[in-house]
């Protein structure tokens, strides 16, 4: 990429971003998350559709892996 390119990719934004979730115009199980700043940039995002089991099976595989908390204390002077 052209050096001038990277530059505005990191430059600070001048305002908010907007984000807004859109259903497909095609298929209404087609679910869009779209982010658009003040430099005219816009980025799409399709979030897949998950069913309700395999969400439960998602919530343990996270709940089996969540690490361990250990009992223990430091004390500093």
């Amino acid at each position: 990429m052209p050096t001038s390119v990277l530059n505005s990719m990191f430059q600070p934004l001048q305002c908010t971003p907007v984000i807004t979730y859109m259903l497909g115009r095609r298929d209404q199980e087609t679910k869009l998350l779209i982010r658009g700043d003040c430099f005219g940039r816009i980025a799409v995002w399709e979030i897949p559709h998950i069913n309700e089991n395999k969400m439960k099976l998602v919530r343990q595989e996270s709940f089996d892996n969540l690490p361990g908390n250990s009992n223990s204390s430091k004390t500093y002077l």
